[in-house]
C-alpha cells in the first residue's frame, strides 16, 4: 500500500508559562499512516521557558509533533530553557 503525502500549512498558538507563541507548521501523514507536524518557525519572540507538547490537535485532528525545522527559534534570544518531548524524533539544522 503507497501512502500519498498531503501536506497542509498551519498557524497555530503555543502556550509558554508566561506567554503565548505563535508558531508555523506544516502537517502530514507519516509512513506509518500516524497525522504528524513538524514545527517550521515561530513566529513570536519568546522569553522564558517553553514546553513543547507531544501533540496538538487542530481543526480536529490530532498530530503528533515529530520534527523541529531548520532555524525554528532563530532570534529567540530571550528563550532560558526548552522542554522537547520524546515524540521529537529529528531536530533540523540551527533550530536554535
Amino acid at each position: 500500500m503507497k501512502i500519498k503525502l498531503i501536506e497542509h500549512e498551519y498557524a497555530f498558538v503555543i502556550p509558554t508559562k508566561t506567554e503565548s507563541a505563535v508558531c508555523y507548521g506544516k502537517t502530514f501523514v507519516d509512513k506509518t499512516g500516524q497525522t504528524v507536524l513538524k514545527l517550521i518557525r515561530y513566529l513570536d519572540k519568546i522569553n522564558g521557558e517553553l514546553t513543547i507538547p507531544n501533540s496538538l490537535t487542530l481543526n480536529g485532528t490530532l498530530y503528533y509533533v515529530r520534527e523541529i525545522g531548520p532555524g525554528a527559534f532563530r532570534g529567540c534570544t530571550g528563550l532560558t530553557s526548552i522542554s522537547i518531548p520524546n515524540s521529537v524524533t529529528k531536530i533540523g539544522y540551527n533550530a536554535f
